[in-house]
């Protein structure tokens, strides 16, 4: 560089030039759309769920992010529409009999190779797989998984797969990649949120209004009836304060006759108590009121209770040795 022959520059040694921004690999964009899921990262496996935009998630995956928010670094970027298990849809997928369970295809995000990426599911009306080379949507009222073709194929007001009855606007595209698309899927999300946030404060409402007329029932049933009116010595109805009068009457002869049974009962009891204490204690010399079994002492019990000028003969275990009777032997 010394201009002495030893050496030639090139033109991108000396001019520095602006580096072009590095594009992702197309590749891997699909693969990591349709192959695993988009707040997990890892491989797609049954229970699959599809939020309103068209992304594939692992049901487990959202179930955790729903409970801990922070539990994935950029789950509050990718899934900060998602606040309820109402704002996905599981996917009733087919499985692909093409795809081995035991196969060695990229479990990781991280570890994916040039080798081709067998799907585990496909379409149950055209058999194609869904790799992201073909165009798929689910309807969003059961969930069940189709091809484009086979939706343009076979139209059907009711789902091919499980047979229920569904509307145009129900068949949402699952990873739509054209801006159009997404602007409308997200003006539909936003428009069944708003609707679902009024179905719930109408059923609120009316909760509130039966629990009313609930209560407005019950204090109609707790008030008393009033007495039919007096007649009269003539036959009507007379309004006079001798009506009243007698209702009142009524209700205190009422309580007395109850104050006299409570009062009554309290004696009975009191009684019972007083004789039950009073009663004699039993002669434990009468043995009468015994078993027949146990009227009898044993002879061992009657040995305590000899009298002296009664005899024992001796035998082997007395014999020869001292006992209470001994000086009368």
């Amino acid at each position: 560089m010394g201009c002495d022959g030893g050496s030639i520059p090139r033109r991108d040694e000396l001019v520095k030039t602006k580096k072009a921004a590095e594009r992702a690999d197309p590749r891997v964009q699909l693969i990591a759309a349709w192959f695993f899921c988009a707040l997990s990262k890892q491989a797609l496996a049954v229970p699959v769920v599809a939020c309103a935009l068209g992304k594939l998630y692992n049901k487990d995956a959202i179930l955790e992010f729903l409970l801990n928010k922070g539990g994935y670094g950029d789950g509050d970027l990718i899934c900060k529409h998602i606040t309820s298990f109402k704002d996905v849809v599981t996917l009733n997928l087919t499985p692909n009999p093409a795809f081995k369970s035991n196969s060695d295809a990229a479990t990781v995000l991280g570890n994916i190779d040039e080798r081709p990426l067998v799907s585990r599911f496909s379409c149950p009306i055209s058999g194609r797989e869904m790799n992201g080379n073909y165009r798929f949507s689910y309807i969003a009222t059961c969930g069940c998984v189709f091809s484009d073709q086979a939706l343009k194929e076979v139209p059907s007001a009711t789902c091919l797969k499980c047979n229920k009855p569904y509307s145009p606007e129900d068949v949402l595209p699952i990873n739509p990649a054209q801006e159009d698309e997404i602007a409308r899927l997200r003006q539909r999300m936003e428009t069944v949120k708003a609707q679902r946030a009024k179905d719930a404060e109408e059923k609120k409402r009316q909760k509130k209004e039966r629990k009313k007329k609930s209560k407005g029932v019950e204090a109609d049933k707790t008030d008393e009836k009033p007495l039919p009116a007096l007649r009269s010595s003539s036959g009507s109805e007379g309004d006079s304060p001798d009506a009243d009068g007698t209702a009142k009457k009524r209700k205190k002869s009422k309580k007395g006759q109850d104050k006299e049974d409570e009062d009554l009962h309290v004696v009975k009891k009191m009684a019972t108590t007083a004789s039950n204490i009073n009663m004699p204690l039993p002669n434990l010399q009468d043995r009468s009121h015994l078993p027949p079994a146990l009227r009898v002492h044993s002879a061992a019990i009657k040995s305590l209770y000899k009298k002296k000028d009664e005899k024992e003969d001796a035998n082997f275990l007395t014999r020869g040795t001292f006992n209470r009777f001994a000086a009368t032997y």
